[in-house]
């Protein structure tokens, strides 16, 4: 599992362990004992190129293969700008962005991505404690039934747009599942992309509410 934490810089830095590498056996070449080598550190670099490049356009969204925090120092805090969204399912539109007067979660998902089917019934149960609000994107969703269908075996009562990938991108987000923790003044001040555990999110938006850097 990689963390990042913000460097000396304005860009958050990458922190990962390389993966594990069993020794070859006697009769491997060393072809393959360079591909064993290179590998694993070819696949962390790819995941702190994606940090450095966070809140930067794509060409599309798909499901997340690593799990990382990303905090924005303030000076790379985004501020999106207020957008309706139509409601999953259908009823009164959401507005999404902008300050509204107490921290906030924003969690992009899809009915085709494993980890946020896997994440929906933490972020369900976190949701009910209460004291920050959720709002759930439905993203790039083809099947909004079976999205609707999968809120409801989380038991998820929070409010649930929909929209396509470039909200997603406009909010950083790499790839699904992807949740953005928003302070009381409107400011982006962490990413994680990947599923969240429900000890990971609760401590998380304990930390939001206090006005603690996550």
């Amino acid at each position: 599992m990689a963390k990042t934490v913000p460097g000396n810089g304005s860009a958050p830095v990458a922190l990962a362990a390389p993966e594990k590498v069993e020794p070859a056996g006697r009769g491997r070449s060393r072809a393959f004992l360079a591909v064993a080598v290179l590998v694993p550190l070819l696949l962390v670099g790819l995941i702190g190129y994606a940090v450095t490049q966070a809140g930067r356009t794509t060409t599309g969204l798909r499901a997340a293969t690593g799990l990382y925090l990303v905090v924005y120092p303030p000076a790379r805090q985004k501020v999106p700008a207020p957008i309706v969204l139509q409601r999953l399912g259908g009823g009164t539109p959401l507005v999404l962005g902008g300050a509204i007067g107490r921290p906030y979660v924003v969690n992009f998902f899809a009915s085709w991505c494993p980890l946020c089917r896997e994440e929906l019934s933490a972020l369900a149960s976190v949701a009910r404690t209460g004291g920050v609000f959720f709002i759930g994107v439905d993203t790039d969703d083809t099947s909004p039934g079976t999205a609707l269908s999968l809120l409801h075996q989380a038991g998820a009562s929070y409010p649930v747009g929909v929209a396509q990938a470039p909200l997603a991108q406009a909010y950083g987000a790499e790839g699904l599942p992807t949740t953005a923790f928003v302070n009381a003044q409107g400011r982006i001040v962490a990413m994680y992309l990947g599923r969240l555990t429900r000890s990971q999110l609760a401590t998380y938006v304990a930390d939001l509410k206090a006005g603690k850097r996550l």
